[in-house]
């Protein structure tokens, strides 16, 4: 059975891989030496220490098993085809009409969305609005707060 590919910028697979080595490396390795120092405490059976390090060594293994599907499964985007409409990598600026608010925003893959950093998933429900409009297009979003109006007012690449 074929693995679904994970859209990701350059970017954000480096971030990934960054995660995936600090935790195979060095929380791996501290995990392993909490689980040493819980065992020389004593009889295992009855030492909570013990259990609680075996629980996080397992945790951290289907972290990092989750992270490396990921990478092996990722397929990286490189740029934008400038065709004035909003897609993968673009920054758009647009207009909440209902509050009069303008806020830019730049369209990501699921794993790099953070709103810190206004940067949005193209597969969230204002993305998947805003996907392939042009300038001047009025979108209506249902969000959980409600019914949103959005005009496009600009779209960039960079």
């Amino acid at each position: 059975m074929k693995k679904e590919k994970i859209i990701m910028t350059k970017d954000g697979f480096n971030k990934l891989t960054a995660e995936y080595n600090r935790m195979r490396y060095e929380e791996m390795q501290e995990c392993l030496q909490n689980l040493q120092d819980a065992r020389e405490k004593g009889d295992i059976s009855e030492n909570a220490e013990y259990e609680v390090a075996k629980q996080t060594i397992d945790e951290l293994n289907e972290k990092i098993l989750k992270i490396g599907a990921q990478l092996m499964n990722a397929s990286i985007i490189e740029g934008v085809i400038d065709n004035g409409t909003v897609q993968l990598l673009t920054w758009v600026k647009i207009k909440n009409n209902k509050l009069g608010k303008e806020i830019e925003y730049k369209i990501v893959p699921e794993n790099e969305s953070s709103l810190k950093e206004n940067k949005i998933s193209f597969s969230s429900p204002i993305g998947k609005a805003l996907m392939g409009k042009s300038i001047g297009e009025k979108v209506n979003v249902n969000v959980p707060a409600g019914n949103m109006e959005l005009e496009i007012l600009n779209i960039r690449c960079f």
